[in-house]
């Protein structure tokens, strides 16, 4: 009776562990943490402006990017090159284009990133498009285009 009672406590005990176990939020088929390309391209510009380091900038880029921005070497050579304006001091605030529809179907994403910041005590205030793609479940930053508005 005793040995009944031991296999009945040590199967209830595994078959918590399994069930615990089972609930993993990787195994779902749209990944909360950077799945959201508008939080994907806002932290592309973030980690060009307010970063010292072109790493992040790097791995959320697509190959050919990644190339162009290893390139530049610099933060500051990116800020000249790929998005044609430097600044001291900025604010980055998005638009997504596409908002209609889940996005978690989406292949492409198309976000307007409005710049607003100072550069040798200017107030500039610039508008980019940041072009996006989805390989598998991530995204990946393609291009920086300026929008001609």
């Amino acid at each position: 009776m005793n040995v009944v009672k031991r296999v009945i406590g040590i199967s209830f005990v595994l078959l918590t562990i399994l069930l615990i176990s089972g609930c993993d939020n990787d195994s779902r088929a749209f990944s909360k943490i950077g799945s959201d390309p508008e939080e994907i391209a806002i932290s592309f510009v973030e980690s060009i402006y307010e970063s010292d380091s072109l790493d992040y900038a790097k791995s959320i880029s697509s190959p050919r990017l990644a190339g162009l921005i290893d390139r530049y070497r610099t933060n500051r050579n990116v800020q000249k090159n790929l998005f044609y304006q430097m600044y001291d001091k900025v604010d980055i605030q998005s638009e997504s284009q596409s908002r209609a529809g889940r996005q978690e179907y989406a292949k492409q994403a198309s976000i307007i990133v409005l710049l607003k910041g100072e550069y040798d005590g200017d107030i500039i205030v610039q508008i980019r498009t940041i072009k996006l793609s989805r390989e598998g479940r991530v995204w990946q930053v393609n291009a920086v285009e300026v929008s001609g508005f």
